[in-house]
């Protein structure tokens, strides 16, 4: 807590005077004649003078947590007004911070301004923004150390169930840990797996963290990563798992060698070498639709999308990387394997 109460203070310095939208928040103004309640109303106006009146009378719990005709508590009114010294008051009497309104948002939800939010729950509010913070602080493994203390705020957070946490995606569907591979941050990585984060996460194109290492070849990375046992089997939208990437970047991507000692990292954690290119989805979705009849016509759907469905050896071969080759024949590859179209 000692670490939370300067970052809050910090926080709010920094950002203070932004109201959060009511839209966002969740909130709803209510009615000039929603609430007839004494306590509710001064939470409302901050009639501080009126609320620490109400206050001195020792209301019940049941007082305190009363929902009125607007089924809002005295500490929603003051939190969606962002009257903060009212939130204060109101929690030093007992009023409990999660009951949920008519809506099922609790005074947290609704609050008007960052300063407000942080008033009623300063845990939860730095874990929030903490989380935002994530995706930056992998980019480069000399923010490890900050980068703890941010994890170490996100897990210690009063979250929600669904609200973001260590795998927060990105606009691109990407995690953490997703960035940092790719990036190349090693301990960054690592970091992130030791405080819990998965080590499967898919971002919007069905990529694992362990494609995108196929991608960047850094094989410190994937030695990393597969001491925490990634999917090696899983499929991208495309069909392909992260040996099929790995073979068909090596042309394009990775220098001599490195290639070739991914599909050894790959196999040695049990990487089928023969596997096949997955249907793609969409395709998947067509075929689905042809065993159903096809069009409202009756015509069958005979449009086709690419789908080589290679081994990694039909890559490695069309790439003319040798080495690639030679590691994927050495792991028993099958130099005779048909594609998904027999040739």
């Amino acid at each position: 807590m000692r670490l939370l109460l300067p970052l809050f203070a910090l926080l709010v310095s920094a950002i203070a005077g932004r109201r959060a939208p009511a839209e966002s928040a969740g909130r709803r103004a209510p009615a000039e004649s929603a609430t007839k309640l004494p306590l509710h109303s001064a939470a409302w106006t901050n009639d501080l003078g009126a609320l620490r009146a109400a206050l001195a009378a020792k209301p019940a719990q049941a007082a305190l947590d009363q929902l009125d005709d607007n089924k809002w508590t005295a500490l929603h009114y003051a939190s969606a007004e962002a009257n903060v010294v009212a939130i204060g008051m109101l929690l030093s009497a007992g009023a409990s911070r999660g009951l949920a309104d008519g809506n099922g948002k609790a005074p947290y939800d609704i609050a008007g301004t960052v300063e407000a939010k942080g008033a009623i729950d300063a845990r939860r509010f730095a874990a929030a923004w903490a989380t935002g913070q994530l995706h930056v602080q992998v980019e480069s493994d000399q923010n490890v150390a900050r980068l703890r203390t941010l994890l170490w705020i996100v897990q210690s957070g009063k979250r929600r169930k669904g609200e973001a946490g260590i795998d927060h995606r990105d606009g691109q569907g990407a995690a953490p840990l997703h960035v940092a591979v790719g990036r190349g941050s090693v301990e960054s990585a690592r970091t992130l797996l030791e405080f819990g984060a998965a080590v499967d996460p898919l971002d919007k194109h069905a990529y694992t963290p362990l494609h995108v290492n196929g991608f960047t070849g850094d094989a410190a990375m994937m030695r990393m990563l597969l001491r925490y046992k990634p999917p090696w089997m899983a499929t991208t939208v495309n069909g392909q798992a992260p040996l099929h990437i790995v073979a068909l970047t090596a042309a394009k991507r990775h220098r001599k060698g490195q290639g070739a000692e991914l599909v050894r990292l790959l196999l040695g954690a049990g990487a089928q070498v023969d596997q096949l290119v997955a249907k793609p989805f969409q395709q998947a979705a067509l075929e689905a639709e042809d065993e159903d009849g096809g069009k409202a016509d009756g015509k069958k759907n005979e449009t086709k999308l690419p789908n080589d469905r290679w081994t990694a050896l039909h890559y490695a071969a069309r790439g003319g990387r040798v080495d690639v080759a030679a590691a994927l024949l050495a792991g028993k590859a099958n130099v005779n394997a048909k594609t998904g179209t027999g040739t």
